[in-house]
């Protein structure tokens, strides 16, 4: 076999791999699509309130270059019937291959709550008007149940401090350190995600001051704009200034923790931390013999 017979056996076996990659494949492959959670009010949920939006957030992904049509089905499940469909979206999805991702969201209202023969809502997925994925099994799909007051979030959060001009602060009770008044303070929570999926929204902390015998006053709302990972951790910040000391009608500051609208720590619900108990900050005109230096790289500016 002459040179001119190989590098003609070479090109042709290289145009139809290239034909195969970019032409064969694309024709009958379908994207993986990942179930990123559904989001209401912007909290992860499994159980929703019912007659409020609920965002279902979906992440399509290939190894080889992909175009088409990916239609969204957001189906009510119902027992012994015909399930409903709830809301149709279609993508235009381009995928470049090696893996390149592309997430697409589609929204509904949850109409009935589950009960009854309302067993919840699921959704199903069709690729070029061809349906790759459609789900019976009510066990083992993403199925979302919907209730009165239901909202629920995979976030918790733990206290790591109070900071006042890069030093922590501490007291023998280590929940009551004091701080000086009319000089900035910087609280620091670590979030973490217990859930399975990505995190992705807005959290923040409410600093209030605690009222003796009267309603406690907002101080003010610190959002922080966060993504976690299953199983990671983030710390999140609020920056103040206390502007009064602690007296006979002020017992000091404390925070809440809030997932979009959801409170995930509130020391003043029913059966919450009262104030002998939860990080509460006192503040005096000093503060300084209650002040303890952080190691460095500890201190979270």
């Amino acid at each position: 076999m002459n040179k001119v017979v190989v590098v003609v056996v070479l090109i042709a076996i290289i145009a139809i791999g290239l034909v195969a990659y970019f032409v064969l494949i694309p024709a009958v492959v379908t994207p993986c699509v990942a179930f990123k959670g559904w989001h209401q009010s912007g909290v992860e949920v499994t159980t929703a309130k019912v007659g409020v939006p609920v965002t279902l957030t979906l992440e399509a992904t290939s190894v080889v270059p992909l175009e088409g049509a990916l239609k969204v089905e957001i189906r009510e499940d119902i027992e012994s019937g015909n399930d409903k469909a709830m809301a149709t979206k279609t993508f235009e999805i381009s995928l470049e291959g090696k893996n390149d991702t592309e997430t697409v969201e589609a929204v509904f209202t949850p109409t009935s709550k589950t009960e009854g023969k309302s067993k919840g809502y699921f959704y199903r997925l069709s690729w070029k008007d061809k349906l790759f994925y459609d789900p019976q099994d009510r066990n083992s799909r993403n199925q979302l149940t919907v209730g009165e007051e239901a909202l629920t979030t995979t976030l918790t959060q733990t206290f790591e401090g109070w900071y006042q001009n890069r030093v922590k602060l501490v007291s023998p009770s280590a929940t009551h350190p004091e701080a000086k008044v009319n000089v900035p303070v910087t609280l620091n929570v670590s979030v973490t995600n217990n859930g399975d999926n990505l995190f992705s929204g807005t959290v923040k902390i409410e600093i209030r001051k605690d009222v003796v015998g009267g309603n406690d006053k907002s101080v003010g709302f610190y959002p922080s704009q966060i993504s976690i990972a299953s199983g990671a951790s983030v710390i999140i910040k609020a920056v103040f200034t206390p502007d009064e000391k602690t007296s006979g009608s002020l017992r000091g500051y404390f925070y809440k923790v809030y997932v979009g609208e959801l409170a995930i720590y509130d020391p003043t619900s029913e059966n919450g931390q009262g104030p002998d108990v939860r990080p509460e900050l006192k503040v005096t005109d000093g503060g300084e013999s209650s002040v303890t230096w952080e190691p460095p790289g500890e201190w979270e500016a």
